[in-house]
């Protein structure tokens, strides 16, 4: 998982990575967590739309570029 997660900040480094990135809050789930619970993957879910509705207002705010 140290790999993954290494490799994935790495990336995210680069030239214009971030900015074409969309952030979602999934504190308290690791990425190997494969049984949650309903209310813990509902929660993810509108906190990935929430983050997505972000996403794309700074990315039209800043033209797109």
């Amino acid at each position: 998982m140290t790999a993954l997660v290494g490799r994935d900040q790495t990336h995210l480094e680069r030239s214009g990575v971030r900015q074409r990135t969309l952030v979602v809050d999934c504190a308290g789930v690791r990425i190997t967590d494969f049984g949650i619970a309903p209310d813990e993957r509902d929660a993810l879910v509108e906190e990935g739309r929430r983050a997505a509705g972000e996403f794309v207002q700074r990315w039209r705010a800043s033209g797109g570029v």
